[in-house]
């Protein structure tokens, strides 16, 4: 059976949209969905006794430490905010604030946020889901660094200034 004209134009409507979604690394932000839900569920449930006051202690400085850094890079980045790789066409290239210390301030704050979560449960799996979380996002910062390199011209001599994902201690 061969398709009407409106089945041909949905069905090429629905490509373009899932190749749009897939180019804007839209099965990234899904991994990464999936796994922030899974360690914000999987922690709790999984408490372990290896943890103690110290850990605690860890853990909250770090929960601590990951709000703040996601605050200020929200900040900083405005309207440029987007979750997928692909900058916006209308977006500027952010370089101050907590951007001129990291380059992806916004995956540091969930990584220090979801393992100090798991920690502060003693969570074995939750760790464990926090290393696969770690591999979307450097995968993720990957991809979105490819697309900033082609739309700012600047941005390889920002990448080679400023560090990805942790800051540089200073001398």
């Amino acid at each position: 059976m061969r398709p009407g004209k409106n089945e041909a134009f949905l069905d090429s409507t629905m490509k373009a949209h899932f190749s749009s979604f897939a180019g804007r690394g839209g099965y990234l932000v899904l991994a990464q969905l999936v796994l922030l839900l899974l360690i914000a569920l999987i922690a709790p449930r999984t408490s372990g006794n290896w943890g103690g006051g110290l850990i605690r202690v860890l853990a909250a400085g770090m929960m601590l430490a990951g709000a703040l850094v996601g605050i200020a890079g929200t900040w900083a980045l405005g309207g440029n905010l987007t979750p997928f790789t692909k900058p916006k066409i209308t977006g500027a290239l952010v370089q101050d604030g907590v951007y001129s210390h990291i380059r992806h301030p916004l995956y540091l704050c969930q990584i220090l946020m979801m393992t100090a979560w798991a920690l502060w449960f003693a969570s074995f799996w939750g760790v464990i889901a926090n290393g696969f979380l770690a591999l979307v996002f450097d995968r993720k910062a990957r991809m979105e660094e490819r697309a900033l390199v082609a739309q700012f011209h600047n941005y390889t001599e920002y990448q080679s200034k400023v560090p990805r994902l942790f800051p540089r201690l200073r001398r």
